[in-house]
């Protein structure tokens, strides 16, 4: 049991470190992008390329986007700290446990949803509003790949062990109120 609380105590640590460096990255990624670009982390949804002039207020618009999806990741990173934080103490076999490891997997379905059609349908508005003299019209782009399928699959998945292990949970509370 020392093992599992030692490893927590570094894991839990390590996820309240990139739930603190999440907001710093996205708001470094707009603030640090050039203000003429062809494609950034941010303009790779573009299906052809051009230069978009990014002024603060483009950059203000795209945090915000950014921000969405990395409000999801920050959920599902917060459910994962509270876990370890769990294990820390030495409540590895908790009902509540089961239920932060399911929310976890929502976390990825929602993540899933949030980039593959919010973020880059906003981010899209965004930068064709911005940028009209380049586009005559808005753009409104979404998609799924590969990456968001094995995402949905992992989040599946994740649930599944969930489900199982708070029906374990019940079995053993069961078993312990019988005589």
């Amino acid at each position: 049991m020392d093992k599992i609380k030692t490893v927590s105590r570094y894991m839990q640590g390590l996820m309240i470190f990139l739930f603190v460096l999440q907001p710093i990255i996205t708001a470094l990624l707009c603030i640090y992008t050039d203000t003429k670009i062809g494609h950034s982390l941010w303009l790779t949804w573009i299906v052809q390329p051009q230069f978009y002039v990014v002024n603060a207020k483009t950059r203000i618009l795209a945090f915000f986007v950014m921000m969405i999806e990395t409000s999801v990741i920050m959920y599902g990173l917060y459910q994962i700290i509270k876990l370890f934080g769990a294990y820390k103490r030495g409540q590895v076999f908790m009902l509540e446990n089961a239920i932060r490891i399911k929310k976890f997997g929502y976390a990825v379905f929602w993540l899933v949803f949030v980039n593959s059609i919010v973020s880059r349908s906003l981010m899209s508005l965004v930068l064709t509003f911005q940028n009209r003299s380049i586009h005559q019209k808005m753009a409104l782009m979404f998609g799924i790949g590969s990456t968001e399928i094995y995402l949905l699959i992992f989040g599946f998945f994740v649930i599944i062990v969930a489900w199982v292990m708070q029906e374990a949970y019940k079995l053993h509370e069961d078993q312990s109120l019988t005589v």
